[in-house]
């Protein structure tokens, strides 16, 4: 048997080191596409332990090039461990130990640190991926948003406070580490050449909003100094909230800090907020991937004035707000987004179904102007022929003028300004001429892949969209109603599927809105791998 040489095992796991701290450092973008997140941080996890668990020289290789870590557990005052990963065990232990054990806690402690695969002095960047207590790339907000998040599956659900006690633990930490450093180098150098290394050389945050960053991150030491000269920080931060409580003095020490925003959440913003979101996108138009947009007037608007700084976001999303077509016109258009991968957007379905039915099948049961541009909401022919001219726009832009379209997921939900956004519809409701119409609109948006609606019983849509249109492989379907017992509907879909295999995804969540909010039922979650 042939074994390789150490030196080439060794060469080979550093390889593996570098490719574990790249990808533990991406802020991975969640897309519809794709909403496993986390996925590969646990095979992360996987690899560095099957490593490690080979030999002593595999583990001291591994520990020693190793310099990312996912999430912050740090015990303060005599301890100085750091572990890997959400595991709680050793922090939580403190609380069920008394004071005769302290010595025993120390040695362990030392212990631990000892076998920890990634050294606290190794380490150069901290992921966090909890700041305050709207998640909103998890997208899994717990009932009534109370005082806890519910997390991944897998994952240890996480109360407010300790998410605040980790960002504290890492303040402290930095601040134990750089004392430690700075007593090293005196040893060292004369006063006077003093240099203070940074001790973390970047730090990922996921989500935050403008007012308690800045409370936090005046404590937390990112930048080093030389000769009392600061250098700015390497903050790289996934979300960043504007609300109405955000204004340009706080953003101006948000953008002293943070070198890299890759998603923006606009919501319930007004007019007051518009200089502190154009300055955001022009600040951070290099890196921003995402706009997430809820309760905002006047988006449009704001997003023409900046579409020279907006161009590069692939994924954007608009709640609570219900669009005309003119607006749909707009997003899709090449001038604004040039590379738009997914987009949520709101419409009035009541008012589509009756624009698009033919004559024999219209039925009025909306009396709304939000999906036009005629402002009347009393003549339903002016109504119409609005539409039909909107419509006709809409489609020239995404057939002609926009040859380069890349959008690859599309999600419609039913929103309007009458009746909100729930919709108690039965399947019959949806007409033969309606189902056909709306499916070519969605044959003119050649890239598309994905396809999700949320309104009504949508499964005779859904239908006709699988069978004519193979392009489209992944589907979600969000229904307020269900015409019949659940599983005669969930047989209907499953027969419906198997005949269909070109589909790859197809989720069916149920939505119940009560006092607290609304709440999802999954029904059906299928793979097709």
């Amino acid at each position: 048997m042939t074994i390789i040489p150490l030196y080439i095992q060794k060469f080979i796991i550093k390889l593996l080191c570098k490719h574990i701290d790249r990808q533990n450092k991406t802020l991975e973008i969640i897309t519809d596409l794709d909403s496993e997140y986390r996925k590969n941080e646990s095979i992360n996890k996987k690899l560095m332990l099957s490593l490690a668990l080979v030999c002593k020289d595999w583990f001291k290789t591994l520990s020693n090039n190793l310099t990312v870590s996912v999430d912050f557990n740090y015990k303060d005052q005599s301890s100085t461990s750091i572990s890997y990963g959400n595991n709680n065990n050793n922090n939580n232990n403190n609380n069920n130990n008394n004071n005769n054990n302290n010595n025993n806690n120390n040695n362990n402690e030392i212990n631990n640190e000892k076998y920890s695969i990634i050294k606290r002095e190794n380490i150069k960047t901290i992921k966090l991926h909890h700041d305050y207590k709207k998640p909103y790339f998890y997208k899994i907000i717990g009932p009534g948003g109370g005082g806890s998040i519910r997390a991944p599956e897998g994952e240890k659900e996480i109360t407010i406070n300790e998410i605040d006690n980790r960002f504290e633990n890492l303040i402290e930490y930095q601040k134990q580490l750089q004392q430690q450093q700075q007593q090293q180098k005196k040893k060292q150098q004369n006063e006077n050449q003093l240099i203070i290394n940074i001790p973390f050389k970047r730090v990922l945050i996921r989500n935050i909003n403008i007012v308690n960053f800045n409370d936090n991150i005046d404590k937390l030491i990112i930048f080093k100094f030389k000769e009392n000269e600061i250098v700015k920080s390497n903050i790289q931060l996934l979300e960043l909230e504007i609300n109405q409580s955000s204004n340009l003095k706080d953003l101006e020490k948000l953008k002293k800090r943070v070198t890299k925003l890759f998603s923006l959440y606009i919501h319930f913003c007004t007019e007051l907020q518009e200089p502190v979101i154009n300055e955001a996108f022009r600040y951070w138009n290099h890196s921003l991937n995402q706009l997430f947009v809820s309760q905002t007037l006047r988006i449009t608007e704001i997003f023409s004035k900046n579409a020279s700084m907006i161009s590069n976001v692939k994924y954007l999303e608009i709640y609570d707000s219900a669009i005309s077509l003119k607006d749909l016109t707009f997003l899709l258009s090449p001038l604004v987004f040039k590379d738009l991968h997914h987009l949520f957007v709101g419409i009035c379905l009541r008012k589509l179904v009756y624009c698009l039915s033919d004559t024999q099948d219209k039925r009025s049961d909306c009396i709304c102007n939000c999906l036009t541009s005629y402002s009347s909401i009393n003549d339903t022919f002016k109504d119409q022929d609005s539409f039909n001219n909107d419509w006709l726009e809409l489609k020239e832009m995404v057939t002609n003028k926009n040859k380069n379209l890349t959008l690859e997921s599309l999600f419609i939900g039913n929103s309007c300004t009458t009746y909100g956004a729930s919709l108690l519809w039965s399947s019959e409701k949806f007409k033969k001429s309606f189902i056909n119409n709306f499916t070519c609109f969605l044959s003119w948006i050649s890239p598309l892949k994905k396809f999700s609606i949320h309104g009504g019983d949508n499964s005779i849509i859904l239908f006709n969209i699988m069978e004519n249109l193979k392009n489209i492989i992944y589907f979600e379907s969000m229904v307020d109603q269900i015409s019949g017992s659940v599983d005669d509907y969930k047989f209907k879909f499953n027969s419906f599927i198997s005949k269909n295999q070109h589909i790859k995804q197809f989720k069916l969540l149920k939505l119940t809105v009560s006092n607290n909010g609304f709440s999802k039922n999954s029904l059906i979650d299928y793979k097709n791998s």
